[in-house]
């Protein structure tokens, strides 16, 4: 029997003021050394730095007068209007946090309205990464709109979806790879005599999503344009992630230690680049076809490419934990499993922290590598048995669309 609906807001509601709670001490105390409160009380959130380091107290707009902004234009678009609101960086993180709530609120929202067995929606509205990641970033622009996404897909709406995707990605690029599943599920769901005419709801999904994208990145591109002679504002988005090297939270960046190598030379960013997205590009093709030979669906196909990406990714952020957290609401990945991965992902979280903090400790660098591989068994389980374990759908029906 399912809850009534107000007890999942009334959890949701608990868990972002523990949340809030756990990140308050970087607030009320000085960052930096001697103590790295920042660190040593696992407060940290990307938030309350960026204020400054993005130039956000200048008011400039972001990619046509401050150019340097990494993030896409959902998130540079919430930065820039909560700092226009904000006269410091403590009011900066509590503006964020009001639109982080709403976008969460949403998030259950949708979750709740699609998924027939509500149970599962706890593993949104009282899960680890919800408490850990809500106010650490602005990761929920993204996982609202794949929330939205995974709605209207449920009531066959199919631009809507593609919509939804595409202003997901103009936050965090993600929510693409449920393009590939999507597009697969449909083929997968047209009668065989309607087969000549599967362009019409992909063409649909494809539409969606363009004008997801446009809706968010054409006014900037041509704002930076109109005003630089140019869109180098914008690209600047590409070229900073184009240039990093592994980050201490991938498993790219241990493995390559373990081999003997140093992830941090720039000489190896071309072969780990290479590799990445080969891997990436192959094991994708492979869950597609099982997908569609096997008619699972396409939530299930879409967590597997998901779970593979964080494996291989070179830069593996704390909080992208939350990403995966909508697509297991929607799933039936076992909950041991989902368990195993949350309880590995804040050992994770808490021993990274803390190393940052200690970086001359040989024991905490020891502890983030074990949680860091442990984190991604989780993830190649969690991959594995979506992509080769006999399919079990999920708990969003598919779209069966007519020519």
């Amino acid at each position: 029997m399912n809850p009534p609906q107000y007890i999942y807001y009334l959890t949701l509601a608990f868990t972002l003021i523990l949340g809030y709670l756990l990140k308050k001490p970087c607030i009320d105390l000085p960052w930096g050394g001697p103590e790295f409160i920042e660190y040593s009380k696992i407060c940290y959130s990307d938030i309350i730095p960026l204020y400054q380091l993005r130039g956000l107290e200048t008011k400039l707009f972001p990619y046509v007068q401050f150019r340097s902004l990494e993030y896409p234009p959902f998130i540079g678009l919430q930065m820039w209007l909560t700092a226009l609101v904000s006269r410091n960086y403590i009011q900066f993180f509590y503006a964020n946090i009001f639109i982080n709530t709403l976008l969460a609120f949403l998030s259950a929202w949708a979750l709740l309205a699609a998924a027939p067995d509500r149970r599962r929606v706890f593993i949104f509205c009282a899960g680890t990464p919800v408490l850990f990641y809500a106010f650490y970033n602005w990761d929920l622009t993204s996982v609202s709109a794949i929330c939205l996404a995974i709605l209207a897909w449920s009531r066959q709406r199919v631009f809507l979806t593609g919509l939804a995707i595409g202003i997901g990605v103009s936050g965090k690029l993600y929510p693409i790879f449920a393009i590939p599943s999507l597009a697969v599920a449909i083929l997968g769901g047209m009668p065989r005599q309607s087969l000549a005419n599967v362009w019409k709801p992909v063409a649909t999904l494809l539409v969606g999503l363009l004008c997801g994208l446009a809706l968010l990145n054409a006014p900037i591109m041509l704002g930076d344009y109109l005003v630089n002679g140019n869109i180098k504002g914008w690209t600047a988005i590409f070229t900073f992630h184009a240039a990093r090297t592994p980050d201490y939270g991938s498993f790219v960046y241990w493995l390559m230690r373990i081999l003997g190598f140093d992830p941090t030379n720039f000489s190896y960013k071309a072969m780990i680049d290479g590799w990445s997205s080969g891997l990436l590009m192959l094991g994708t093709a492979f869950v597609l076809v099982l997908q569609y030979r096997r008619k699972f669906d396409t939530w299930q196909s879409t967590t597997a490419i998901l779970a593979l990406c964080l494996i291989l990714a070179k830069v593996h952020s704390p909080q992208f934990t939350i990403w995966m957290v909508p697509l297991l609401v929607v799933t039936r990945v076992p909950m041991i499993l989902i368990v195993f991965y949350f309880i590995a992902d804040a050992a994770t979280l808490t021993t990274l922290l803390q190393w940052l903090g200690n970086m001359s400790s040989h024991s905490l660098k020891n502890a983030v590598m074990a949680s860091i591989i442990l984190k991604n068994l989780a993830l190649i389980w969690i991959f594995l048995w979506c992509a080769v374990a006999k399919p079990a759908g999920s708990m969003v029906t598919d779209s069966r669309l007519s020519a």
